[in-house]
């Protein structure tokens, strides 16, 4: 025969299990949806890009600078000349987190552009680009470059969103809406497992839960 105080210990114990599975399962959800918004720090970060010169004072290597070592596998440095041709000469050498690219020399006027691709140090590939001008065998200006024409201001829509950030309001909306509804239907699988755990513990004290509403 139970005591009332038996009784009491087993009714609450479905309670405090119930609770914790309600906990574990929208912790999970916490886990699972936010770890990725975690800002990306493994990733190796290109920090000074310098064209180098000779003692002629003529332009004569690009030098990339990462902040730290990346792998000397996998490398591209490609230097387009001003009518198409490369502008690259062999291969690109390593020193430290310095990446360096000759020049196929002499080095015509005009606008180059440079497309990079390197693995960082955490095995992920990281790449980029950007634009130098070359003005009587110097270097000039260094401008970021992503490969597309830019549209002229005549071109460019008098209405919407700015570049880069068009889905800006639904990213953030997407997050809070995706944790709630992982909390919703935490708490909805949680709940039957509930109202069953309780009537199993009532089953086994050979109690009938309706008799203490009556």
């Amino acid at each position: 025969m139970h005591t009332h105080t038996q009784i009491q210990a087993a009714s609450r114990w479905p309670k405090a299990a119930a609770a914790t599975l309600i906990a574990a399962m929208i912790g999970f959800a916490f886990t699972v949806f936010l770890a990725p918004i975690s800002p990306a720090q493994a990733h190796d970060q290109l920090i000074d890009v310098a064209i180098e010169t000779a003692e002629s004072g003529e332009a004569s290597s690009l030098k990339l600078t990462f902040s730290d070592n990346v792998l000397e596998v996998g490398t591209e440095i490609h230097v387009t000349a001003p009518d198409g041709g490369d502008a690259a000469n062999g291969l690109p050498t390593f020193n430290g987190r310095d990446v360096t690219q000759q020049f196929a020399t002499p080095m015509a006027d005009g606008n180059y552009k440079s497309a990079w691709r390197v693995v960082s140090s955490d095995g992920h590939p990281i790449e980029g680009g950007f634009t130098f001008d070359i003005v009587d065998g110097k270097a000039g200006d260094i401008s970021p470059y992503t490969g597309e024409a830019e549209a002229t201001p005549e071109e460019q829509p008098e209405t919407g969103t700015p570049e880069g950030s068009e889905n800006s309001d639904g990213a953030g909306l997407a997050l809070p809406l995706t944790i709630a509804a992982a909390a919703i239907v935490a708490v909805a699988v949680a709940i039957p497992m509930f109202i069953r755990m309780r009537k199993s513990a009532s089953s086994a004290e050979g109690n009938d839960p309706r008799a203490h509403e009556e």
